[in-house]
C-alpha cells in the first residue's frame, strides 16, 4: 500500500482525544468493506496524526488565545 496515494477509509463519529504541539489523537468508528452499506460491521480505530509543515513565521508569532 503506498501512504501517499491510498486514500485513508472514513472515520464514523470522529472526535481529536488529544491535541500536544504538532500531534493530534482521534477516535472513531471505520466500517469494514463496502463504506456506502450501513449494515456492515463497524470497528473502534484511533489515529495518531502528526502536523510536518513548516508555520509561516508571522503565524508563530501570533496568540492562539481568545
Amino acid at each position: 500500500m503506498d501512504p501517499v496515494t491510498t486514500p485513508l477509509p472514513l472515520m464514523w463519529h470522529a472526535k481529536v482525544v488529544m491535541i500536544r504541539g504538532d500531534k493530534m489523537l482521534f477516535q472513531g468508528f471505520e466500517r469494514i468493506g463496502d463504506q456506502n452499506d450501513p449494515d456492515l460491521r463497524v470497528e473502534k480505530q484511533e489515529w495518531a496524526v502528526q502536523v510536518m509543515a513548516d508555520h509561516p513565521a508571522e503565524l508563530a508569532r501570533m496568540s492562539h488565545r481568545l
